[in-house]
């Protein structure tokens, strides 16, 4: 999977004090994994929690925070702040 994979080379390129912050998609209707867009390949992927928390860990992040969307109003996708294992 291509999230395994990009949170792993991340993981190696930020120093044992850094943090990783991103946005995801994060939809409690799916069991797994998702396309919004079956024609656009990873153009709107949405995740379960529990996939993206074991895709978390897996790459060796632990989430520090998750922010649900449109925090204080602003438009995104749901954000999480990860630290190193």
């Amino acid at each position: 999977m291509n999230t395994l994979y990009i949170l792993t080379m991340l993981r190696r390129y930020v120093a044992d004090g850094g943090m990783l912050f991103f946005t995801a998609n994060i939809e409690g209707r799916i069991d797994f994994y998702e396309e919004k867009n079956r024609t656009v390949p990873t153009g709107a992927s949405m995740y379960s929690l529990e996939l993206l928390a074991k895709l978390i860990r897996d790459s060796g992040w632990r989430v520090s925070s998750l922010l649900p969307r449109f925090y204080s109003g602003l438009p995104m996708m749901e954000s999480l702040l990860c630290h190193p294992m």
